[in-house]
């Protein structure tokens, strides 16, 4: 194993979307209306997060829910360890058991090409199959399993298994787990904990390192690299080397694949690292920044951008559905320059507001509130 210790730095910048202590500290997952939810498993709620920017509890169990998934017609599918359940939840909220008892069902993901469920077990280091039918069968089992949660298809369909304790993640070729790397870990009291979920996006794998507060990327050939987080525990936003997060947990991306969404356990905040896609090594601070002011918006959000030449930049604003509300171009002089953008026209909601140079991106989320 290789961990590489540069950072992607010359675009990757890290904001809290909403949070903290607003219930979501576990899986992450979006439907296809751009709504976000979340669960929360030290508690007993999944949570909606709007693109209006609306917080409410969307089902309560008896048991804490883990692993969400989302089919295509927008049901949500919840795992709950303790109660050997999992559930799924219409989108106007009807819940109903999905399938038989199943011990401790932690991860859960559907079959790239069909409706079988993959279903990890934590405590059993196993994993299974549901089928459609409600007929469970057990797949996977040790050779390697270590409290396997996380669970991701790379684009060329090839699903893959991580293990919460130890890190390591396997990719599964003709039934078979198939070393593929470790993501480092950390000791949390006195357990050893490394990678919490997992999430492929163009050509990389994401996991979240729970254990040392950060995010990890993974090439295709299996090289581990810091992406995001300081390492030191905490809930700071900036550049992606200085970022803190603590106990970093649910992944999962933008429908533009632009941006990863993160939970974070101990502060219950979902987190946004944006422009995952521009990869160029640095260890510097951009070249230019900006700063949006008021934030909450009202109508209009001003723009203050500080550069070190006179430059050419392009402006993109962005909904949570990845759709483009606005974009522009500005013409700025060395130093200060301000701005301005009319948000009368859109909804209440979150957005995030891109400007972009020749070479660089810096992102920043704004919460328009008309």
């Amino acid at each position: 194993m290789f961990v590489a210790t540069s950072y992607l730095l010359f675009a990757q910048n890290v904001s809290t979307l909403i949070g903290p202590d607003i219930g979501i500290n576990d899986a992450l997952v979006f439907d296809s209306n751009g709504n976000l939810y979340g669960s929360d498993h030290e508690g007993l709620n999944v949570y909606k997060y709007s693109p209006e920017g609306d917080l409410s509890v969307f089902a309560t169990f008896s048991h804490h829910p883990n692993g969400m998934v989302m089919d295509g017609e927008d049901n949500l599918y919840v795992s709950t360890p303790p109660g050997n359940k999992i559930f799924k939840i219409a989108p106007e909220g009807t819940i109903t058991q999905y399938g038989p008892d199943i011990p401790n069902p932690n991860g859960i993901i559907f079959e790239y090409d069909s409706d079988t469920m993959i279903v990890t077990s934590y405590p059993n280091n196993t994993v299974g199959k549901l089928a459609p039918d409600g007929v469970f069968t057990p797949w996977l089992s040790n050779n390697g399993l270590n409290g396997p949660l996380g669970l991701s298809y790379d684009q060329n369909k090839v699903l893959y298994v991580a293990n919460f304790n130890d890190g390591k993640i396997f990719r599964v070729e003709n039934d078979q787990l198939v070393y593929f790397a470790t993501i480092p870990g950390g000791y949390v009291g006195i357990d050893y904990f490394s990678t919490g979920y997992i999430q492929w996006s163009g050509d990389y794998l994401y996991a979240t390192g729970f254990g040392v507060n950060k995010i990890f990327r993974v090439n295709m050939q299996g090289l581990v690299e810091d992406f995001a987080g300081s390492g030191i525990a905490g809930l700071q936003d900036g550049a992606a080397s200085t970022a803190r997060f603590y106990y970093p947990n649910g992944i999962c991306a933008s429908k533009t694949g632009d941006s990863l969404f993160i939970s974070d356990y101990e502060t219950h905040a979902v987190r946004i690292i944006s422009d995952i896609n521009t990869d160029v090594h640095s260890t510097k601070q951009p070249g230019f920044q900006f700063k949006c002011f008021p934030n909450p918006v009202f109508y209009k959000a001003y723009i203050r951008l500080e550069v070190p030449r006179e430059m050419e930049t392009y402006y993109q604003l962005v909904d949570m559905k990845g759709l483009f509300v606005a974009q522009g171009k500005w013409h700025l002089a060395s130093g200060e320059n301000q701005r301005e953008i009319s948000t009368s026209f859109l909804p209440s909601g979150t957005y995030t507001l891109t400007v972009s140079s020749k070479n660089e991106h810096v992102s920043q989320p704004i919460i328009v509130s008309n």
